[in-house]
């Protein structure tokens, strides 16, 4: 997980930049929080981000989105 202003966050940005130039598709994976009933009750009255500097922005055009909607229904 990347902090913002650290080198991973700029590791980060430079794999986009070079994923965007050479006209390549990245996947993101994450690890997700675990359940507790502490962090559920919390929930229903707050919704945290945090560690934003770590999640590249993600922009798609319409037909993207289309090919990837179909591809990745449920």
């Amino acid at each position: 997980m990347a902090h913002k202003g650290t080198p991973q966050a700029d590791e980060n940005r430079a794999a986009v930049r070079r994923a965007k130039e050479e006209s390549r598709r990245l996947l993101f994976v994450s690890l997700l929080a675990g359940w507790s009933k502490q962090a559920e009750e919390r929930l229903l009255s707050t919704l945290p981000l945090g560690q934003f500097a770590g999640f590249p922005e993600l922009m798609l055009t319409e037909d993207v989105r289309d090919r990837l909607l179909r591809s990745f229904s449920r």
